[in-house]
């Protein structure tokens, strides 16, 4: 899972120099996060804020991994941070009951670059279309 981990290590870098708190962000291997489908990875905020992969998000591209990620970084960042100072820093973003559009306009914010999605609907930084599909949770 090194290339994961080090997909992560550098979103957690690149998301801190915005928001500081993403430091504290954590990393889990677990199965549950997605064992067939669309389904990689997941955000979960408790007592910690962590975000889990599934172990087979490491036989994906790259440019899925970053994606995933990123997205999975804007929920815990979302998690960390009112709106309000999430919006003085990255500008709009969608506001409660938009959770997964939420997480996409914070990972926009962040690295400046829209969320894409692509052609089997997952997230990624290569090729794709943008906005969220249509079809998919908001």
């Amino acid at each position: 899972m090194g290339r994961v981990e080090r997909e992560f290590e550098q979103a957690r870098e690149e998301a801190a120099a915005v928001f500081p708190r993403a430091f504290s962000v954590g990393l889990v291997l677990d199965w549950a996060a997605g064992r067939t489908g669309r389904a990689f990875a997941y955000c979960d905020y408790g007592a910690e804020t962590y975000i889990a992969c599934s172990p087979r998000l490491a036989l994906e591209p790259v440019t899925r991994v970053r994606g995933i990620i990123r997205h999975e970084f804007g929920h815990a960042i979302d998690s960390l941070y009112s709106r309000s100072t999430i919006e003085q820093r990255i500008g709009p973003v969608h506001g409660a009951g938009w959770a997964e559009l939420m997480a996409d306009d914070i990972a926009a914010g962040i690295w400046g670059v829209p969320m894409r999605y692509d052609a089997d609907h997952v997230q990624t930084t290569g090729p794709g279309t943008s906005p969220r599909p249509r079809h998919l949770p908001r």
